[in-house]
């Protein structure tokens, strides 16, 4: 197949979205298909993109020249990563071009239209009915985990593939160091959303208990000029942390810091397959997460991690890190069996999956008739309205 995966914050920073693109580009690549991978200029791509796949850099000011370039490519499927509204813009550009278009959700469906999708018209309503028109007009749409289809209405929801991402397994060969201190690993970085001001409160009331344990928090920073750079070091001055939290920032080799560490920690109110717990799983580290956070608590069990409470969080967080921190018998108890979990997410599991839906998707081309034909068989009014909508849609923008 030839395939055109599109990740437009490629070239912005390490986070997870780039990563699986980037890997998944080179997977494909590996499994015989000729692969482009586009972003939005300028710039170059976050992670280190092996030779062979072809790199196309978007001009946002030249939609023309997008829709046009992409018709010389001449993709099987065109694959999109997303996780807010901009999704719009780029399905005006590619979804009336006769090629088949796919996508990913990269969050758990609640999140995506409530906080990322922002609609002009303010609602979530409109953000609704905004990513159900994306969505009728995809052949294809993958989403992080299990049950999330469940948000699509039946029409669209026969051509939903929910898989998890695959758990990283550990690096081989990296040195071992004889440690005196405990470390509480996060990923994430300085970002507000990621709710470090948790796990700093409710650390700071064990500092002094445990005064051979550190937080280190790995993952793209801010400028230490932001606002929330200056809220999360006023933290750790006002509970006297200085020393004991670090941010190392982002890391080539985020492996050997899991297998240096003891504890992983995520605080996000809001995920959709934290690859951060799929990793530490696979490094044999139990995690702690919130009960209410979505795919965090799809992920840890109590036989291989805690929950704490999502609304009373930082008593409840304490009492979780705590009972761990105490407990070398039970770390290494919840982190065999976090290990176990792991083996259910294996590299070459994931990306048979990917394959088969590149496969399918691939398939309507030359056929896109195809797709309202399987929506009109389960849901003929409201895949009617649809269609009628997206010509709409497409008229209005201007598309080649």
């Amino acid at each position: 197949m030839r395939l055109f995966l599109f990740c437009g914050s490629l070239a912005v920073g390490k986070g997870g979205a780039e990563r699986i693109a980037t890997e998944l580009a080179a997977e494909m690549l590996r499994r015989g298909n000729d692969v482009w991978l586009g972003f939005n200029g300028p710039g170059s791509p976050a992670y280190t993109v092996p030779d062979g796949i072809s790199l196309y850099r978007r001009d946002r000011k030249n939609d023309a020249g997008f829709q046009q370039d992409l018709l010389g490519i001449d993709p099987d499927v065109i694959f999109i990563f997303y996780t807010n509204q901009e999704l719009l813009k780029l399905y005006s550009l590619v979804g009336g071009l006769g090629i088949p278009v796919a996508i990913q959700e990269c969050t758990n469906p609640e999140r995506l239209y409530r906080n990322n999708w922002r609609s002009k018209c303010g609602r979530t309503g409109g953000a609704l009915w905004e990513r159900e028109l994306v969505a009728s007009g995809c052949v294809r749409l993958r989403m992080v985990m299990p049950g999330y289809e469940e948000s699509f209405p039946g029409y669209i929801r026969q051509n939903v593939r929910a898989f998890p991402n695959y758990a990283m397994p550990p690096l081989e060969g990296l040195p071992v160091e004889d440690r005196s201190r405990k470390r509480i690993i996060n990923i994430g970085g300085l970002k507000k959303n990621k709710n470090l001001s948790v796990l700093l409160a409710a650390f700071a009331q064990l500092a002094d208990e445990y005064r051979d344990w550190d937080l280190y928090v790995y993952g793209g920073g801010t400028p230490a000029t932001d606002s929330y750079r200056r809220e999360v070091d006023e933290l750790i001055g006002h509970h006297s942390l200085t020393g004991r939290v670090v941010f190392p920032g982002a890391v080539q080799d985020i492996s050997y810091e899991y297998q240096r560490s003891d504890l992983h920690v995520i605080t996000s109110p809001s995920e959709g397959c934290p690859g951060c717990v799929l990793e530490a799983m696979a490094h044999g580290m139990p995690s702690i997460g919130s009960s209410h956070c979505h795919g965090t608590n799809m992920l840890i069990t109590p036989d291989n991690g805690v929950l704490y409470d999502g609304v009373n969080e930082v008593p409840s967080l304490l009492e979780a890190l705590r009972s761990l921190m105490g407990d070398s018998d039970l770390r290494r108890r919840l982190g065999k069996k976090a290990f176990e979990d792991s083996l259910l997410f294996l590299p070459e599991r994931t990306y048979e999956q990917w394959q088969a839906l590149f496969l399918e998707a691939a398939s309507y081309k030359g056929n896109m008739e195809r797709l309202y034909d399987e929506q009109s068989a389960v849901d003929p009014e409201r895949a009617r309205h649809m269609l009628r909508s997206r010509e709409k849609f497409f008229s209005e923008a201007g598309v080649v």
